[in-house]
């Protein structure tokens, strides 16, 4: 019943990567260790793309000062 809502969730999530994961791999170097990511949706309404992107982008900054 969910399959929808769950593929939905994907497909947000995935284009926000594709857009914003350059601002990880700018500065990264090969001397350092590669990187591995994993990112889970819990929640019970849908997201707007806005929502996914805002929070992809905040994620990745904070992974970005941490690494």
């Amino acid at each position: 019943k969910k399959a929808v809502d769950r593929n939905r969730v994907k497909r947000l999530v995935r284009e926000a990567w594709r857009l914003h994961k350059h601002h990880i791999y700018e500065n990264r170097t090969e001397e350092q260790p590669q990187l591995v990511c994993m990112f889970l949706f819990i929640g019970k309404e849908l997201p707007s793309y806005s929502l996914t992107e805002k929070a992809m982008k905040k994620i990745l900054r904070k992974m970005k000062e941490r690494c």
